[in-house]
This record gives structure tokens, C-alpha cells and sequence, in this order.
């Protein structure tokens, strides 16, 4: 790598695992590239990484509270972590933001954070949206306002067996779809669940992002990430697996251990 920082990204993951290691990974990779990340976690998350597999001089670490007591289980409760994130993060975030904010060029923000559009707004800063499942995956979130329409989502309370095989042929690409295939926040019988209502909004709010990046590939999911971006005017790419990008670099293990998950 050379000498010249080229650009300085703030990267800002949902505090899981599942969350936090794809970014680290697309951290090391924007690393190789000459720029330099702040990697911004919250400090239950922090006080639990892996210090070996994270070291170098293009990195720094901030971290900032999520608003929970140190014996809560976090994401054993997770509308309980999503709602406490959503009431501190946004002002912790900004103020980390207005220090950095004249090295900063770019924030990526995990995409169910989608608070970050209003403080990227705020300084002038493209904000990429890093949703860290599958295209398929993303597209069951972003398509619920069809599921709604078509009855499939939420499931009828009593019924939730009898319709588990039952096919939801309304995701363009993913006609074969089954309403046991969905993710678990959207198979539930009350529409004001906290989860459900949050992962409806977030997807929606995706659209405010200027890229979204998803952990994939086209040969994996080509017709769905198509779909996508003609959905999103051409803003979605596809990064992945990262895992292997990663794999390629070193032989690290987890960033974060799994009890922070």
C-alpha cells in the first residue's frame, strides 16, 4: 500500500455478529485499498474484540453506549437493543462525525441504521447502506409493503402452520418462494410487532442511501440483484463473499466473539 490516504470512511455496524464481521471484512479490503477507517462500535461491542485480528495503522477504533445496562443480553432481546439504539446512537454517531468531519469522505452504515442518512446529510457526506444478508434476503425486507398488500405478511393468528408451505409468488425473481422461507421478524401475526414495523421501515429507508452494497455475488443471485437495482436506479452492488476476500488476506478467525451476538 502506498503512503497517500486516499479517502477516510467511518463504518458503522449493527452491534451483532453476523453484522459486525462483514464489516470488518469489507474494512480490511477498503484498508488494502489506501484508505483509512474509522470503525465505530458501541462499547459493549468494543470491550469484546478480537485485538490480534484487527491490527494496523490504517484503522482506528471508536466506540460510543448503546444505552443498556452491562447485564442486559442484548441481542438475546433484540427490539430491546433496537429501540435503545435508535434513541442513543443517532446523537453519540453525530458527535463522533463532527470531530472527524474534516478528514471524514464517506459513511457506511450497517443498513438497518438507517439514522445515518440524517447525519451524513448534515455534513455533506455520501451515505452507503451495507445490508449484510443476501440479496434474497434483502429483498423479502424490501419488498414486505407486497406481502402486506397480498395478505401473505402478517401470518393469521391461528393458521401459522397450515400455511407455512404456502407459496408467495409475488417477489419478482423469487417465485417460488414459501412463507416458511421468510425471515423470522416477518412471519408474525401481529403487524405492530417492534421488529417487524423496524425492519419495514429500514428497507424502505434504503432507498435514501447513494449505494447499497450487499455480501453476495451475481453468479449466486444475478435475477435478484438485477431486480434491485432497477428498483434502486442502479445502486446495488455486490461486494461478496467477503468472507473469502478475507480468507485471501489472512487466516483470521471471528473479529468478535460470539457472546456479543
Amino acid at each position: 500500500m502506498g503512503d497517500v490516504i486516499r479517502a477516510h470512511a467511518l463504518l458503522l455496524p449493527f452491534p451483532a455478529q453476523g453484522h459486525i464481521n462483514p464489516m470488518m471484512q469489507l474494512a480490511k479490503i477498503l484498508i488494502s485499498k489506501g484508505i483509512f477507517v474509522t470503525f465505530l462500535n458501541t462499547d459493549f461491542t468494543q470491550e469484546r474484540l478480537n485485538p490480534a485480528s484487527i491490527a494496523d495503522q490504517y484503522i482506528q477504533f471508536q466506540s460510543f453506549p448503546d444505552g443498556l445496562p452491562p447485564d442486559h443480553v442484548r441481542t438475546l432481546k433484540l427490539p430491546e437493543l433496537c429501540e435503545s439504539l435508535q434513541n442513543h446512537a443517532p446523537q453519540h454517531v453525530e458527535n463522533i462525525v463532527q470531530k472527524l468531519r474534516h478528514s471524514l469522505t464517506i459513511i457506511v452504515a450497517d443498513g438497518v441504521f438507517s439514522f445515518a442518512q440524517k447525519i451524513a446529510d448534515k455534513f455533506g457526506l455520501p451515505r452507503v447502506a451495507f445490508w449484510t444478508t443476501s440479496a434474497c434476503g434483502f429483498s423479502t425486507y424490501y419488498y414486505m409493503p407486497l406481502l402486506i398488500d397480498h395478505a401473505h405478511i402478517p401470518l393469521k393468528g391461528g393458521d401459522e402452520e397450515s400455511c407455512k408451505n404456502e407459496v408467495i409468488p409475488c417477489i419478482p425473481e423469487m417465485e417460488t418462494l414459501r412463507v416458511k422461507d421468510l425471515p423470522s421478524f416477518l412471519t408474525v401475526t401481529d403487524a405492530s410487532d417492534y421488529m417487524f414495523q423496524y425492519l419495514l421501515r429500514e428497507a424502505q429507508n434504503t432507498h435514501s442511501a447513494s449505494l447499497v452494497l450487499l455480501n453476495t455475488f451475481e453468479e449466486l443471485e444475478g435475477p435478484v440483484l438485477r431486480d434491485l437495482n432497477v428498483k434502486f436506479s442502479e445502486k446495488v452492488l455486490s461486494i461478496g463473499p467477503l468472507l473469502l476476500y478475507s480468507a485471501m488476506d489472512d487466516d483470521d478467525d471471528d473479529v468478535v466473539s460470539s457472546s456479543s451476538s
